[in-house]
């Protein structure tokens, strides 16, 4: 794990950023841009929640459970202040799902309080002109257009400097 936080060895903070999906986005209108993200343009395709993966406590691994518990070892030797991030999904799948989003939210802010780390749920936060509708968003699972990963990008830097 040491070679892969290398890059952290100078920084005061690192932060992991968690989606509840890690479905990969195919699309035609995908362009991937010099800052290094994966620029989603708005677009008019119907969006359907036949790929929306939601979390499961009961799938959750004790490997996974092992590593992150490295991670933390490893931010803490190095002086690293980690901080745990879940990204928003439209506020369509929360409503619709709001049991399973309550139960994460739930096991995630006690899981992170055992462990002394920062965690902070964007889906129950809000951020000045982040449009949380489905307007916002090219799919249930959260992947945002442009414009609105944009000003999530700058919340983070906010969060960041504040540290």
């Amino acid at each position: 794990m040491e070679q892969y936080l290398d890059f952290s060895r100078n920084l005061q903070t690192a932060i992991v950023i968690t989606i509840i999906s890690s479905m990969i986005l195919k699309s035609k209108n995908l362009q991937k841009e010099e800052r290094g993200q994966i620029a989603i343009q708005r677009h008019e395709t119907p969006k359907d929640e036949k790929n929306l993966v939601l979390w499961e406590e009961n799938e959750l691994s004790k490997k996974t459970i092992t590593e992150f518990d490295k991670m933390v070892s490893f931010c803490r030797k190095k002086n690293i202040s980690l901080v745990v991030v879940t990204a928003p999904v439209p506020q369509e799948t929360i409503e619709t799902y709001r049991s399973n989003f309550e139960k994460a939210n739930a096991f995630f802010t006690k899981f992170m309080q055992g462990r002394g780390v920062k965690y902070y749920n964007y889906n129950y936060m809000n951020i000045d002109g982040f449009d949380k509708s489905l307007n916002g968003f090219v799919d249930y699972d959260g992947h945002m257009f442009t414009d609105q990963a944009d000003i999530f990008s700058k919340e983070i830097g906010k969060l960041m400097k504040e540290m």
